[in-house]
């Protein structure tokens, strides 16, 4: 249960990513390929942990 928070914050993401593609809309996922330099390019703590698929399977594409 540790890793609730993200995978809810995954699902809060999803919600309105579903509703603009039914407004025909396009919505994109930025990918960050160094994770540790994000902290202080964003100014934000290192202990934060950033959400992520770690290989391009896992990744869902619309066929």
């Amino acid at each position: 249960m540790e890793t609730m928070d993200q995978y809810s914050s995954v699902c809060a993401a999803q919600s309105p990513w579903l509703a603009t593609r039914t407004e025909v809309l396009g919505v994109g996922w930025v990918g960050i390929s160094n994770e540790d330099r994000l902290p202080e390019a964003l100014g934000i703590p290192a202990a934060l942990q950033t959400l992520h698929a770690k290989t391009r399977e896992q990744c869902s594409f619309p066929q």
